[in-house]
C-alpha cells in the first residue's frame, strides 16, 4: 500500500513531521523525525535502503512520546513544545 493512500486516509489528514538528523553511506540511510499527529507526538525512525538512484525499501519504527521514569530523569533532554 503507498504511503499517500495511508496518509490521505488517516484521521485528522497527514502528521506534520520535522527532521531532526539524517545519516548514512552507500545503499542505507537513516531519517529521524519527529511528527505530530493532532495532539500526540511521535519519535519515528525511516531506512532507506536504495538501489542505485532509487528507494528500493523504507522501513519505518515509531513509538510515543512518554515521561521517564524517576530513576532515569537526570539523563533526560527535554524537548521544547
Amino acid at each position: 500500500m503507498s504511503c499517500s493512500l495511508v496518509y490521505a486516509n488517516y484521521p485528522g489528514g497527514p502528521p506534520s513531521q520535522r527532521v531532526q538528523r539524517i545519516s548514512g553511506d552507500g545503499k542505507v540511510w537513516v531519517a529521524e523525525l519527529v511528527a505530530d499527529y493532532g495532539q500526540e507526538r511521535m519519535h519515528t525512525i525511516s531506512v532507506f535502503k536504495f538501489d542505485g538512484p532509487r528507494i528500493a525499501r523504507i522501513t519505518d519504527y515509531f513509538g510515543p512520546t512518554f515521561p521517564a521514569p524517576e530513576w532515569r530523569q537526570e539523563w533526560v533532554e527535554r524537548e521544547a513544545d
